[in-house]
């Protein structure tokens, strides 16, 4: 309600359909659909029946996030039922990122078998990739990243 009250949309990030439900009747705007292949704190959910699930119970905009590399997975959310695909684990490569320079070298070196499934010491499942003593965070999605480079020419190379 303070949000609302301030103006402003409330957009939350769901990883179930219970989820989804408890943000509606809190009286969220749209939800982030937090799927399996999603970088850093990750769903376990497929995204197909995920996004047809949440879809039957609303009608508010809905974004997919986990695994979204390219212009066919972002059709493939659209085709869904989503209104639009998060792209983030790819952007961890761009030059404006604030990632560190490892992190972004572990993007742009990665292939999605690296990427591995790990509880983090908060209780939560996160996926990334380990290099050496480090746990990088990433989702499926980093596979499509080949090189630190601008973030236009990342998000150009998606739009292909």
């Amino acid at each position: 309600a303070p949000v609302h009250a301030a103006g402003r949309a409330v957009i939350a990030v769901v990883a179930t359909a219970h989820h989804a439900r408890r943000a509606l009747d809190a009286g969220a705007d749209a939800l982030v659909l937090l799927s399996a292949g999603a970088g850093g704190f990750t769903g376990w959910m497929n995204p197909f029946a995920f996004v047809r699930a949440v879809r039957q119970i609303t009608d508010v905009p809905l974004v997919l996030a986990g695994g979204v590399s390219d212009r066919v997975s972002l059709e493939a959310a659209l085709v869904l039922g989503c209104d639009a695909a998060y792209l983030g684990s790819p952007l961890i490569a761009a030059t404006e990122s604030l990632a560190s320079g490892e992190w972004r070298s572990a993007v742009a070196s990665s292939v999605i078998d690296d990427v591995v499934l790990r509880t983090m010491d908060n209780g939560l499942d996160s996926n990334g990739v380990v290099v050496g003593e480090a746990f990088w965070t990433m989702g499926h999605s980093a596979h499509g990243v080949t090189a630190v480079a601008p973030a236009a020419s990342i998000v150009d190379a998606v739009l292909r």
